[in-house]
């Protein structure tokens, strides 16, 4: 179980990351790129641990730091 933070700071990664493999996958399919999967497989990727990060913080599947 991860903390919040690391949680949130993981989705955000992960919303960039697929957003420029999705970017640059369509840039090489369009201009005839040979190895233009590659991006496809890793926006895939990348999707798939975004929609677990989101999964997991509206399950509240996370750790807080517990103040006394």
């Amino acid at each position: 179980m991860k903390s919040f933070g690391t949680l949130v700071i993981s989705t955000v990664i992960s919303a960039g990351l697929v957003y420029y493999n999705i970017d640059s996958f369509y840039n090489k399919f369009t201009s005839g790129n040979t190895y233009y999967w590659v991006n496809g497989i890793l926006a895939a990727g990348f999707l798939i641990s975004l929609i677990i990060n989101i999964k997991d913080i509206i399950q509240k599947n996370y750790t807080t730091s517990e103040s006394n």
